[in-house]
């Protein structure tokens, strides 16, 4: 997983959830991860083989894989302000991870 600001100015986000070690410097896309625009998402592995990501629906590709290898990707949208305010708080009482642009 990695987090970066991206763009010739830097002023785009991009969280990715890759299956292996990717150079953070080769270009986005292909179906050896999930690219997320967003500055964070939220997740939880489920079991070894199902990876479970919370974001918002606008930072989500249509062509995104449900893949990643072996493991599973179940995207879950989120879609109002409440459910945001909801993951901000609770997401480790509901035991997910964080991954985010640190500013």
């Amino acid at each position: 997983m990695n987090a970066r600001a991206v763009g010739l100015l830097g002023d785009s986000e991009v969280v990715r959830f890759c299956a292996e070690d990717i150079d953070i410097e080769k270009p986005l896309g292909g179906n050896r991860c999930v690219v997320l625009y967003t500055n964070e998402a939220y997740y939880r592995r489920e079991r070894p083989n199902i990876l479970h990501i919370y974001t918002a629906s606008s930072a989500i590709a249509k062509d995104e894989p449900d893949r990643l290898g072996q493991i599973k990707v179940q995207i879950h949208e989120v879609k109002s302000f409440d459910q945001f305010q909801d993951l901000e708080k609770n997401y480790e009482d509901q035991k997910l991870g964080l991954i985010n642009i640190p500013y």
